[in-house]
């Protein structure tokens, strides 16, 4: 290989060890010999300045090993034998041909490998920092170079040298980054085009290894398939696409409590195009051991009918609209969930709870996790579980919400009687499981806060349940978990250490930290309440509801000597001006309440106005 770049003398053979990271040199070769060159003059420059990059000045040979451990060898270099007109040509032009053509010719499991291992290189070298094979002592006199000659054409002096090195380093890092990008993108989004455009008869990606590899061990090569398998599939016609389809569903397994596979019927004249016959694309993509897989067949047509579920028609002879509701989509999904293990009904409870039992080490897994490397077992399980909990959460917030309160109450009963019972609950999966619940909970905070609404009181319960008590001691709710100050009907007393609820129904809930599970429930509105918030001294409690047009004040006195259950009355209540229907109708443009004194409170509007009240 070479160093072709113009300001920089070639530095000849490469000999690995020369550096003191001998990773990045193989990854150096490896990566600039499976790269596309001659396909975009631009990458290529920008491959060979700024990546460091090395162009080929020899064809290599390649080899693939099956999964039976045997080696095919491909060796395009003699192909014509040693008198033909390929031989006869230079070193340099048949390297060029092989780079541009013949590389991308041979095999379809070779062009797969190969565009797998660039885009999954690529993206691990675009995540890392300051990810370059340009040598540091190299890199550094480019950029004094160009320092140097700036200064030169501006006049100016070079006393602002050092300010205009780190400038030139950070445009040198960012350029950098945009080259592993363009990478990516070439070879997963524009490749066969432009191969296509260039009249190379290019050998496309088998799918059957890309489905295969939809659930690797290595997570960038498990992003890699998953990215080219769908290019690949939005690359084909409906009519290619459908052969597919019929192609993998026989191979679908069949189970005794399933129908037999019927692949979905035609019309006599629906296959065949208006100019001829198919072509041989799905010929092509049928060689190989891997299409008798079952679960290659359940990944390949789980994707195929989740992304173009209504464009597969075929159904539409017997009265079925799509792939989407035909009797093939009924199959395949039974199939997922036998391969995952799903029971037809499940509990909620059980299955939430096996997924943060699985996930609560996934923060010791991080860096195994996090710097590229091939997954074990169990990280690889913890990193599912995390995205598995978050997936159900987002989608049925209110089925995750209901079922932890559900479970922190269960878990607070047999807390009280842990003696009697004679029962450790410290090591239950809702304690060590704690840091899932509350990222699950900000996510769904972010992203779902209107649904939430409804639920402020199991929202509320599950919160105290994971949040460490002595942080409640000395800071307020929203700043130990500042998601929650999203909601102003929760409010936080740190003098008297209370929190208040205003529930979507009317109900006032008050919870006591000093005494565990002292919870106080009134019916304070007959509307929803908008907001409520503590007096400074915890004296006073204000309520808010804008469709009952009233503000309430709330007193709370314990027994006497502080013995007995506290007291919680109604003190003073005003009517409030109605808001107009835009304010009523948009929760972030509803008032909330700020206590401006010991007795005073101001309804703040959206709009900056504000109506003070007083005990």
């Amino acid at each position: 290989m070479e160093d072709s770049d113009g300001d920089v003398e070639g530095r000849g053979k490469v000999q690995l060890g020369q550096t003191d990271n001998q990773t990045m040199e193989i990854c150096q070769m490896l990566l600039s010999l499976v790269h596309a060159w001659g396909v975009d003059a631009e990458i290529d420059r920008l491959c060979e300045t700024k990546l460091g990059m090395l162009r080929p000045k020899h064809p290599v040979c390649y080899g693939l090993i099956s999964k039976h451990g045997f080696v095919s060898l491909l060796l395009p270099t003699f192909l014509g034998g040693p008198g033909s007109a390929a031989m006869a040509a230079p070193l340099a032009e048949r390297t060029v041909t092989f780079t541009r053509r013949t590389h991308w010719e041979l095999s379809s499991a070779l062009t797969t490998t190969h565009l797998l291992s660039v885009i999954a290189l690529a993206d691990t070298l675009m995540s890392m920092n300051n990810t370059s094979f340009v040598p540091e002592p190299e890199r550094r006199k480019r950029l004094q170079k160009q320092l140097t000659r700036s200064h030169s054409q501006t006049n100016q002096t070079l006393g602002k040298s050092q300010d205009g090195l780190l400038e030139l380093q950070a445009n040198f890092w960012a350029q950098v980054r945009e080259g592993w990008s363009k990478i990516a993108t070439l070879h997963c989004v524009q490749f066969p085009e432009r191969m296509e455009s260039s009249g190379v008869a290019l050998k496309k990606p088998l799918v059957e290894i890309l489905a295969r590899r939809w659930q690797d061990r290595c997570i960038e090569i498990r992003q890699a398939a998953q990215a080219l398998l769908l290019a690949e599939l939005h690359r084909l016609s409906p009519r290619n696409l459908k052969a597919l389809v019929d192609w993998w569903a026989p191979l679908l397994p069949s189970y005794a409590d399933q129908p037999s596979v019927v692949p979905p019927q035609h019309a006599p004249d629906e296959h065949e195009p208006a100019d001829g016959e198919p072509d041989d694309y799905v010929e092509d993509q049928m060689e190989g051991e891997a299409r008798l897989c079952p679960a290659t067949a359940i990944i390949l047509l789980g994707v195929i009918g989740a992304e173009f579920g209504q464009e597969v028609s075929g159904g539409r002879a017997h009265g079925v609209e799509g792939f989407g509701l035909g009797p093939l989509a009924l199959h395949t999904s039974q199939a997922l969930a036998h391969l995952l293990q799903w029971e037809p009904h499940i509990d909620a409870s059980r299955v939430l709870l096996a997924m943060l039992e699985l996930c609560c080490e996934a923060d010791s897994m991080a860096p195994s996790m996090s710097y590229g490397l091939p997954l074990a077992a169990a990280a690889d399980t913890a990193r599912t579980a995390r995205h598995a909990v978050a997936l159900i959460a987002t989608a049925r917030p209110q089925v995750f919400v209901t079922t932890m309160a559900r479970e922190v109450a269960r878990y607070n009963s047999l807390q009280q009687n842990a003696q009697s019972l004679n029962v450790v609950v410290h090591h239950s999966v809702l304690m060590r499981a704690k840091p899932e619940i509350l990222r699950v909970v900000q996510l769904l905070i972010e992203k779902n806060h209107m649904e939430l609404v409804r639920f402020l009181i199991e929202l509320t319960d599950i919160l105290l349940h994971c949040l460490d008590p002595g942080h409640l001691r000395q800071r307020a709710l929203h700043e130990v978990f500042p998601a929650v100050a999203r909601f102003n009907q929760i409010t936080h007393c740190t003098s008297s250490r209370r929190v208040a609820v205003g529930t979507a129904t009317g109900t006032l809930a008050i919870y006591d930290l000093r005494q565990t599970n002292k919870t106080q429930q009134l019916h304070a509105h007959t509307k929803a309440i908008t907001a409520c918030a503590f007096s400074p001294d915890g004296k006073f409690l204000a309520s808010y509801s804008v469709g009952e047009n009233k503000i309430s004040f709330w007193q709370t006195s314990a027994g006497m000597f502080g013995l007995g259950h506290a007291q919680t009355r109604c003190v003073k209540t005003y009517s409030t001006p109605p808001l107009p229907e835009i304010v009523r109708l948009n929760p972030p443009r509803q008032p909330k309440l700020v206590w401006v004194g010991s007795k005073t409170v101001t309804a703040l509007l959206a709009d900056g106005t504000e109506q003070r009240y007083n005990v």
